[in-house]
């Protein structure tokens, strides 16, 4: 099951389809897709590729980009099934497009992008197919909060790769700076990423540097990402839950609103998060899911030998 940092990342380059062209024209010294020019397709390839097997993500790109389509694959580990899968989902991609694809894996992490970016030996003499690879060198540091600003996902994106390097600090920063600029939910989630993508030493640099800075999100940023942590395992229970019952959604193609996300989000009740994830498995809609009740809690039973009154009873008799 794909982890919550997984998913948070493929959601970021979900909200902006033509950042992965862009990175990967920039590396192959390519022309990049004029912006607006990328939407996000269907990422299953049933007619090809079996049925229970779809891309982390698929672009459609304009008739001018360099490619037709693009798939991207977010990996935060070595998982050599994966690379299996690679040359048939660009295959499939192909055939559907009818046009050149380019499959490109997002790696954060050096060692999991030299591992990803390997050739994969096909059957055929000298035939080969070579992903294009994302990894930390080919992704920008972004300091400059104007730069971060135009493109706050690919500041996210670069807080995750450089964050925890010495001086990144301000890479993320600036991508929290560029953050602000966005609508509430997105906010959170992106800051949520950089900071859970952070190094323990590499969060306590961003938070002196916070404090440092005058950044006016500082007190919001240390109540929850810094003394969140020494809250107690409870609350992280919590939300392992929520993340559990938006896992079983989008498995299942249930759609979640921004509001709906954030009902789940913010739940702290045990018994109503266990009920949401019973409800999950079969609900219709995240509205369904929301209207479960969780069961009250079961009353003890009552003493052997009944009540203290019965027994004192009994004793006079």
């Amino acid at each position: 099951m794909p982890s919550r940092r997984h998913e948070a990342l493929v959601d970021l380059l979900r909200h902006e389809p033509g950042l992965c062209a862009w990175l990967a024209a920039r590396v192959l010294g390519l022309r990049p897709p004029r912006r607006g020019s990328a939407v996000i397709d269907h990422a299953g390839f049933s007619q090809l590729v079996p049925p229970e097997r779809s891309a982390d993500l698929v672009v459609r790109l304009a008739k001018d980009a360099p490619w037709r389509g693009l798939i991207v694959e977010v990996q935060l580990s070595r998982r050599a099934r994966k690379r299996l899968l690679w040359p048939l989902y660009a295959a499939a991609l192909r055939v559907r497009l009818r046009g050149p694809v380019c499959l490109i894996v997002v790696a954060p992490d050096a060692r999991v992008a030299a591992w990803a970016g390997a050739p994969i030996a096909g059957g055929q003499p000298a035939s080969q197919f070579v992903p294009l690879v994302l990894g930390p060198a080919a992704i920008p540091w972004i300091t400059d909060p104007r730069e971060a600003a135009r493109r706050p996902g690919l500041a996210a994106l670069a807080a995750i790769a450089h964050g925890s390097a010495p001086g990144g600090e301000r890479v993320a920063l600036a991508a929290l700076r560029a953050a602000r600029r966005l609508d509430a939910d997105r906010a959170a989630r992106y800051a949520d990423i950089v900071v859970a993508a952070l190094a323990e030493a590499a969060r306590r640099r961003l938070e002196a540097l916070m404090q440092g800075s005058g950044y006016p999100y500082s007190d919001w940023a240390r109540k929850h990402f810094f003394e969140g942590k020494a809250e107690g395992k409870a609350e992280g229970k919590a939300e392992g839950k929520a993340a559990a019952i938006l896992a079983v959604l989008g498995a299942r193609g249930v759609r979640v609103s921004a509001r709906e996300r954030a009902q789940f989000v913010a739940c702290t009740e045990t018994r109503r998060l266990d009920a949401w994830i019973v409800a999950a498995a079969t609900a219709t809609s995240a509205g369904e899911v929301l209207r479960a009740v969780a069961a009250p809690p079961r009353r003890a039973a009552p003493a052997r030998g009944g009540a203290p009154r019965a027994r004192a009873r009994r004793a006079r008799a």
